[in-house]
């Protein structure tokens, strides 16, 4: 039973060796990643109007690709800021982010500033915007914002943030 044992071990122990291990860059509370990915849902009430959303969007720097969704999966647009400037379903617009937000769909948010909000639990952005977090969970050993509610200072827009996947690109 010994022998049986000690081979048991053994055999466990060469099977432990042979997995492949990569080193993880570890993050530091308050930092946000030069390279991440979000995915998640939101919600809109804005002029008396609800709209819901899911976003999937991966951030490179200050350069992104925002994909959002309408409800059931009906619609879909991409939009993709770069050095060379706005991309609406691979057309260069001529419009700003938040001009073309507001065209489209009514309403905005600081776009540029989620790695804020979801890494720094808060907002580095002019005063229109009031931030609440009210819930958290962790990625790559950090805390991070999990439910946000965003609300305009000045105009109707209420919004409430859902972050279901924290991920690294993979691109």
């Amino acid at each position: 039973m010994k022998l049986f044992l000690t081979f048991f071990i053994l055999l466990l122990l060469q099977g432990c060796s042979t997995l492949s291990v990569q080193p993880q860059q570890a993050m530091l509370a308050g930092d946000t990643p030069s390279q991440w990915q979000l995915k998640g849902r939101i919600g809109v009430v804005s002029h008396n109007k609800v709209q819901n959303f899911g976003f999937n969007i991966k951030f490179k720097e200050q350069v992104f690709n925002l994909t959002l969704t309408g409800t059931l999966g009906l619609g879909q647009i991409n939009i993709v800021s770069n050095n060379d400037g706005l991309y609406i379903d691979g057309h260069q617009s001529s419009q700003d982010l938040k001009q073309l937000m507001i065209k489209e769909f009514g309403w905005h948010f600081p776009v540029r500033n989620l790695g804020n909000i979801v890494f720094k639990h808060r907002l580095n952005t002019e005063d229109e915007w009031q931030l609440t977090i009210t819930k958290f969970g962790s990625y790559q050993g950090v805390s991070v914002a999990k439910v946000a509610k965003l609300k305009h200072s000045t105009q109707p827009i209420k919004i409430k943030l859902l972050f279901q996947k924290i991920l690294p690109t993979l691109d």
